[in-house]
């Protein structure tokens, strides 16, 4: 997956069109990553560890990191500040839905990935890479109706989804605190573990955004 957001980013500087090899090295990166942690499960089902699950969580925020650097550079090469900005503030929103999740398991509290609604379904991982794998590979296809290019809009709709989906795993830990459906002892312990990851993933994620983001719309407005 991060090759072909690199690939996509190169070739824009380049001024080629390289999408199709894009989404197809993206694809297999998604795939691959469906497939390894169902055959790891298969490997081990009985492995109560933390060592894989966080591995796995790490590894999909990080490709979603990349995939946000990726529409960061393409939006700035082009010239949109607004495109930069949105994709920055994307990245930056993408862990807080795990993060949340990750904290409310680790009290006991069950949380489902997916959303209850449209918007919390987008801030889930299966609804930001569809969002982010389109915007990464296709930034400048223009909206119908409205002639503007969609990356800024996905990211956008992204950062709100997110925002939503993150909103509404709170309201749910609040809601069930101290509920006789709690979590087992050794989930909340990997729950414990994967929330410090993410925390650490977190602000690591921050201070690489933050700058590539500004740098980004330096660059844009320069064009």
């Amino acid at each position: 997956m991060a090759l072909g957001a690199s690939l996509r980013a190169v070739s824009e500087g380049l001024g080629q069109d390289y999408s199709w090899f894009s989404l197809g090295l993206i694809g297999l990166g998604v795939a691959f990553d469906g497939l390894d942690g169902a055959v790891a499960r298969q490997k081990n089902p009985d492995d109560k560890s933390s060592h894989g699950v966080i591995v796995d969580v790490l590894n999909d925020r990080a490709q979603e990191t990349v995939l946000a650097l990726s529409r960061i550079a393409t939006a700035s090469l082009r010239g949109d500040p607004f495109g930069v900005l949105a994709a920055t503030f994307a990245g930056l929103t993408n862990p807080l839905p795990s993060l949340t999740r990750a904290m409310a398991e680790k009290n006991g509290v069950i949380v489902a990935e997916s959303g209850k609604n449209p918007l919390s379904f987008l801030g889930t991982r299966l609804g930001r890479v569809g969002l982010a794998v389109s915007a990464t590979v296709y930034p400048q296809t223009n909206i119908p109706f409205v002639n503007e290019p969609m990356q800024p809009f996905l990211d956008a709709l992204t950062t709100f989804a997110n925002i939503s989906s993150t909103i509404e795993r709170i309201f749910i830990w609040l809601k069930n605190r101290g509920s006789n459906q709690s979590l087992d002892e050794t989930s909340k312990m990997i729950a414990a573990e994967k929330a410090k990851a993410l925390t650490t993933f977190t602000l690591i994620n921050t201070v690489v955004l933050i700058p590539a983001g500004i740098i980004g719309i330096c660059g844009s407005l320069n064009k």
